[in-house]
């Protein structure tokens, strides 16, 4: 797992008496490094940590930042403001954050951003259309994956996978869908159970569908296995060592 540090919110109070959020570490949330071919999962997830916290406004510029300076009191013209202080603090923490997640390669071309919006906005551009590809690639590769020479547990474990990617680039499949996908793939020899689990009355769940599918496979294999006599020898062995050879044995009076 990667050590890429999150970081949580506490309060911190401006020097005009405000109170804002500032972003400290926490330990491990990201799982990945952000490369060429992961975009959508890394993106999820920093989403949903950035929402749990309330910070997704430095992602999407809802939360803009104050002007550096503002009118002062007394003699004072200009004063810093403490606004923009603890915006930017906030904004470079997870800026760091955000860098930390990232492969090499991608740090390139971050290379100069200065806040998160810039950051954010620039891996959008460069990834969207690699992503519509990679989701079109995932749709195509579910739909026509078929059982083949692998286990039903196999086959069933292949197509959770592709679902489960799907869903986490946003492409949620639901349990209906997968059912369907799932009976596009065996072959013919489980013709019984899909029209079993398609001519229910009741829906088919999904738990229920791949238990009557793993179940079936059972029967079959124990239908296929060849049966033995006392002597631990295949019966159609024995048939064929004592069945005489000669094409003439019936002429000649065999029983």
């Amino acid at each position: 797992m990667d050590n890429t540090p999150i970081y949580g919110v506490s309060s911190v109070k401006g020097d005009n008496g405000s109170t804002t959020q500032a972003i400290y570490n926490q330990g491990n949330v990201i799982s990945i490094k952000l490369n060429e071919s992961n975009y959508l999962l890394w993106k999820q997830q920093v989403l949903a940590t950035l929402e749990g916290f309330g910070l997704e406004g430095f992602l999407t510029g809802e939360r803009k930042c104050p002007e550096s300076c503002v009118p002062g009191t007394l003699n004072e013209d200009i004063v810093p403001n403490p606004e923009f202080l603890a915006w930017n603090r906030q904004d470079k923490l997870i800026m760091s954050w955000l860098l930390s997640s990232m492969t090499n390669g991608i740090l390139v071309g971050v290379t100069g951003l200065t806040t998160t919006k810039e950051i954010w906005d620039t891996l959008e551009s460069n990834f969207t259309s690699q992503s519509r590809a990679k989701l079109m690639q995932l749709k195509y590769q579910l739909q026509t994956l078929k059982k083949g020479s692998m286990t039903m547990h196999e086959y069933l474990n292949k197509v959770k996978t592709y679902c489960d990617m799907l869903g986490a680039a946003g492409e949620k499949v639901t349990d209906e869908n997968q059912i369907l996908h799932i009976l596009a793939g065996p072959g013919s020899e489980y013709n019984p159970v899909m029209v079993s689990i398609t001519s229910r009355v009741e829906p088919c769940s999904l738990r229920e569908a791949r238990a009557m599918l793993l179940h079936f496979e059972g029967r079959l294999e124990f239908v296929e296995q060849p049966s033995f006599s006392s002597d631990g020898s295949s019966p159609s062995a024995n048939f064929a060592t004592h069945t005489p050879q000669s094409k003439n044995y019936y002429s000649q009076g065999g029983n």
